[in-house]
């Protein structure tokens, strides 16, 4: 049976990317996404992947062929674009089964230009100005109800300009450096975002049950000029708070 499977397994990994392409583009929604330049086999390859309403990547992988055997899916993977680039090492557990029952990352690093966002800030009437630099980033969570795991690694933002519709009128307000730190609290994962001299200046969190948000210190409007009419808050008052409803 193992003998089997293996030779399944080796034709499996070494047939032509574009010849499997074939019968996986039907199902994926029409004008959502599409592939050209494919080269190479599922064990190695790469292909530019246009995403609708965003930018094109020039995508290479590298599969592990021996966690196949133990029912996972193991690949590096390397994305890359004029305003993004980004490696990692990526493990769906579960998928030989036809049910995924968890998806890690690991070792990622990489750059990201804030432009690239800008697909889903024009929603928001909002603008953001700057670069993202992410360091030894370690995520696993469950795909079918989005529950963290794990959590860990650093993203630095270079600073810039945010442009948003505050009240009835658009400001412009000059962000300064930030570190986030990734970790995990119970099962809540969590960002806490400091300056570059590790002032805590806020937190981003997701809890297991899907509901995500972001609470701000007075510390983060003292670092961007913005007032605050409570005179007597300290840098650590939070004085905002949001969360919503995510996955």
């Amino acid at each position: 049976m193992l003998a089997i499977l293996t030779f399944v397994v080796f034709l499996l990994i070494y047939t032509p990317i574009h010849f499997v392409w074939r019968f996986v583009e039907p199902i994926v929604p029409k004008g959502q996404v599409a592939l050209d330049q494919i080269s190479g086999t599922v064990l190695h390859g790469s292909a530019r992947i246009s995403i609708a309403n965003s930018d094109s990547f020039k995508t290479q992988w590298q599969l592990n062929p021996l966690s196949l055997l133990g029912g996972n899916l193991a690949a590096n993977i390397d994305v890359d674009n004029p305003r993004l680039r980004i490696n990692a090492d990526v493990v769906a557990s579960g998928i030989i089964t036809g049910s995924i029952t968890s998806v890690s990352l690991s070792n990622l690093d990489g750059y990201l230009n804030s432009q690239i966002l800008l697909p889903y800030l024009r929603p928001l009437n909002a603008d953001l100005q700057g670069e993202f630099e992410l360091s030894d980033i370690g995520v696993t969570a469950n795909p079918q109800n989005g529950q963290f795991s794990e959590a860990t690694g650093r993203v630095l933002y270079s600073g810039g300009e945010v442009t948003a519709q505050l009240q009835r009128q658009r400001d412009t307000i000059k962000l300064p450096l930030m570190v986030g730190e990734l970790s995990m609290d119970n099962e809540t994962a969590i960002m806490m975002v400091s300056d570059e001299s590790d002032n805590a200046l806020g937190k981003l969190y997701m809890q297991p049950d899907g509901w995500g948000g972001v609470s701000v210190l007075k510390r983060a409007l003292d670092a961007t000029a913005q007032p605050w009419p409570d005179q007597a808050a300290t840098a650590d008052t939070v004085v905002f708070e949001v969360s919503h409803k995510i996955l």
